[in-house]
């Protein structure tokens, strides 16, 4: 007894060993290793994040899955190209009125005391700056979010699902379409687009004309208004067209993550 104990002791011990590995217990739980089920059926479904062969699942699950990872992988582009080109339009208009606006107050400011032929300035009295101001501050915030949102979506190129905030498109588009109405009420003949774009200017123009010239000025200030406007429509149609992919990629998220879990989507290289 004594010397079967010796022989059979390293072998029990050697079994048990070997027991504990993954993929030789034939319980449940080990048989689960690697791929999820799906919902009420007990119907393996590869993760391919796992090391485990694909042989090992249902093919038309596989196929389906697939499908699905490319077509979510798409419009995930989609979102993400659709939202560069928003914020990247925003920049540029913004940056065309940012550097008219500045032009303007450098203007004022440089000729605002010049006197010529009984004229204390060449512009109105108690001139009106508040509407070019405003532009000028627009302009510059929208700028730096733009720029900053543009390296931020460079940087997110790993994440797994492009965002597209509804919310953010909607303050920008009220915000610019309250800023594009108030600049052109704004307009009056003591503030620098109304008086560049007035008769009285026009009359003194001869004067000024080595340092002014209003109607160059008064179409950079009309432009600059048709710009805001555009501004304003670029980003709705554009903002209609993310929300519906951001929609369409969110469905086909939820299908992908009922099938292997958020631990495992999370692993997923699309």
């Amino acid at each position: 007894m004594a010397a079967n104990n010796l022989w059979t002791s390293p072998l029990k011990v050697f079994l048990g060993a070997a027991q504990s590995l993954p993929g030789f217990n034939s319980s449940q739980q080990g048989y689960n290793t690697g791929y999820t089920t799906l919902p009420d059926q007990q119907i393996p479904l590869c993760n391919p994040a796992s090391s485990y062969n694909n042989q090992c699942c249902e093919p038309k699950l596989q196929q389906k899955y697939e499908v699905d990872c490319r077509r979510f992988s798409k419009l995930r582009r989609w979102v993400k190209v659709i939202i560069a080109i928003s914020h990247f339009c925003s920049c540029l208009f913004s940056l065309f009125m940012e550097v008219a606006m500045c032009y303007m107050m450098y203007k004022f400011y440089k000729t605002k005391d010049d006197s010529a032929y009984g004229h204390s300035s060449p512009w109105a009295k108690n001139t009106k700056l508040w509407p070019t101001i405003m532009l000028l501050a627009a302009s510059g915030v929208t700028v730096l979010l733009s720029i900053a949102i543009l390296l931020a979506l460079c940087c997110q190129s790993k994440k797994k699902k492009a965002m597209f905030s509804v919310l953010h498109s909607l303050i920008h588009v009220g915000i610019w379409l309250v800023v594009a109405v108030l600049y052109r009420v704004g307009k009056a003949r003591n503030d620098l687009w109304g008086w560049s774009c007035s008769s009285e200017a026009e009359k003194i123009q001869s004067l000024y004309r080595d340092e002014l010239n209003f109607s160059a000025m008064c179409n950079t200030q009309t432009a600059s208004w048709h710009v805001s406007m555009v501004e304003v429509g670029v980003k709705v149609i554009l903002s209609g067209a993310g929300y519906y992919f951001a929609r369409k990629q969110n469905g086909v998220r939820a299908k992908i993550v009922s099938s292997i879990g958020d631990a495992a989507f999370d692993q997923v290289d699309f």
